[in-house]
């Protein structure tokens, strides 16, 4: 996984590999499936991902 992540120029700081992209449908097979009940206006492409460090507790998770 972290080849195939180097290979696509994603770098991780103080991660890890919990949360591997192949884990999740690509965005355009999903939205061709929904295209008669959607109407998409734009897309965008994330640059980064920020998550909250292990002091924090999240009320929703823990």
């Amino acid at each position: 996984m972290e080849e195939w992540l180097r290979g696509r120029g994603v770098r991780l700081r103080g991660g890890d590999l919990d949360e591997s992209p192949m884990a999740y449908r690509r965005l355009p097979d999903v939205l061709t499936r929904h295209a008669a009940s959607i109407r998409v206006l734009h897309q965008f492409r994330p640059i980064g991902v920020v998550m909250a460090g292990p002091d924090i507790v999240d009320p929703f998770k823990d």
